[in-house]
């Protein structure tokens, strides 16, 4: 590494270190503002950044990637690859997170969120690997899309996934323009797998011009390959629109059929091998 950079980053994580201190030196009377600080402002994906914390409620956070400025939250964020943190009692903690590509471009942050409930922190950070998002042209009416009522039921023949075979489900979502402009070509795109790497894509289907405040609903089919173990998900990104949407399905598939026939077939055998004795 040069000086230069190393002289920058000396000089971030001094400067992170300053805040730290004076977020913990707060009164125990009166908790400080929670504070977020990162050993570096602008880092590459797959690299790791280390996050500092001060001024927390006890308890556990967590730390992820967001695109969009975290704007939508979630939607906004790389859930899948996100850290916890456990705070001590004295309101600090740490962690490294691994940055992984977030849903929405940059700009991008580092968010910080309890698990349960209270304020959510967000600090800035310049990933190298992310597109920037476009603003929209100005007198342009910005596009929206939304993805709301997701939820999964089982479909089709479920006697091969009892005994570890392919699943079938159905996904269920309602998509929908919240904005005041129409969208002309929204694209659908779907992958599955387990959760935090849905990397199998799943056949979608195409969708007509979206009127503002117009909604359909859309029922997916979606196949889990065989061994079939566990829990599993989807991963839908609605494109076409200056502000995307992102939606998650969960569903599981566990092959007790596996377990249960073994069973039967020891009781079996002991009723057979009873009734030679009797």
């Amino acid at each position: 590494m040069s000086r230069p950079a190393l002289a920058a980053r000396f000089a971030v994580t001094v400067g992170a270190i300053l805040v730290l201190g004076l977020a913990g030196g707060a009164t125990a009377g009166a908790r400080a503002e929670p504070v977020v600080a990162v050993d570096q402002t602008e880092v590459a994906l797959g690299e790791e950044l280390a996050v500092r914390l001060a001024g927390w409620a006890p308890g556990t956070v967590l730390v992820e990637l967001c695109g969009n400025g975290a704007h939508r939250g979630s939607i906004d964020c790389a859930v899948g690859t996100g850290a916890t943190a456990a705070v001590r009692a004295d309101g600090s903690g740490s962690v490294a997170l691994t940055l992984s590509m977030p849903p929405s471009g940059c700009p991008c942050v580092v968010r910080v969120r309890p698990v349960l409930s209270g304020a959510t922190v967000t600090v800035p950070v310049v990933v190298r690997g992310v597109p920037v998002q476009p603003a929209p042209p100005a007198g342009r009416v910005p596009t929206a899309l939304a993805a709301t009522g997701v939820r999964v039921a089982a479909s089709g023949s479920s006697w091969a996934s009892i005994f570890g075979g392919p699943a079938h489900r159905t996904v269920t979502v309602t998509l929908s323009n919240p904005g005041q402009a129409p969208v002309a070509e929204p694209r659908l795109r779907l992958t599955s797998g387990r959760p935090g790497r849905t990397d199998v894509i799943v056949p979608a289907p195409g969708i007509e011009l979206l009127e503002p405040g117009q909604r359909r609903t859309f029922d997916l089919p979606v196949t889990f390959g065989a061994p079939t173990w566990g829990r599993y998900a989807v991963r839908g990104e609605l494109l076409g629109a200056d502000q995307p949407a992102v939606f998650y399905a969960h569903t599981y598939s566990y092959p007790w059929g596996l377990l249960v026939l073994p069973a039967f077939a020891i009781g079996l055998a002991m009723r057979r091998r009873w009734r030679r004795v009797g």
